[in-house]
C-alpha cells in the first residue's frame, strides 16, 4: 500500500489539476446530509458506502477533485479519510488512463517535455 505522499506525487504527475479540500461544505453553513439530500454528491463518488454514513454522522467531508491528463472531464471522490480518499482518486485516474490506452488514445502530459508514463 501506498502513502498518501505517494499518492499525491502520483497524482501530480499523471493530473492537469488535483484539489483537495476538507469540510468545505462548512465555509456556506451546509452539513454534509445537505449535500447528500441535495443531491449534490452522487451515491458512486464515495470512496466506500461506510464513508458516506460516516461522514453525514460526523459531518466531516474529504473531496478530492481530478483532471487526468488528457482528459476533458474531471471526477470527484468523496470520504473521510484522507488517505482512503487520495488512494481512490488515484487508482481511478490510472483506471480511466488504462482504458484510453485500450482505445488506442494515449493521456497527454501535463509538460510536453514529459512523456506520459502508465
Amino acid at each position: 500500500m501506498s502513502t498518501v505522499a505517494e499518492d499525491l506525487a502520483w497524482l501530480e504527475e499523471h493530473a492537469f489539476e488535483c484539489t483537495v479540500m476538507m469540510n468545505n461544505h462548512r465555509s456556506n453553513f451546509d452539513t454534509v446530509a445537505q449535500l447528500v439530500a441535495d443531491g449534490e454528491i452522487d451515491d458512486e463518488d464515495w470512496t466506500d458506502p461506510p464513508a458516506k454514513t460516516n461522514a453525514i454522522t460526523t459531518n466531516r467531508l474529504v473531496e478530492v477533485i481530478v483532471y487526468p491528463c488528457g482528459s476533458v472531464s474531471s471526477f470527484a471522490i468523496y470520504g473521510t479519510d484522507l488517505a482512503v480518499v487520495i488512494a481512490s482518486a488515484r487508482e481511478h485516474c490510472a483506471g480511466e488512463q488504462a482504458r484510453w490506452r485500450n482505445n488506442g488514445m494515449v493521456p497527454l502530459h501535463q509538460r510536453p517535455d514529459v512523456e506520459s508514463a502508465a
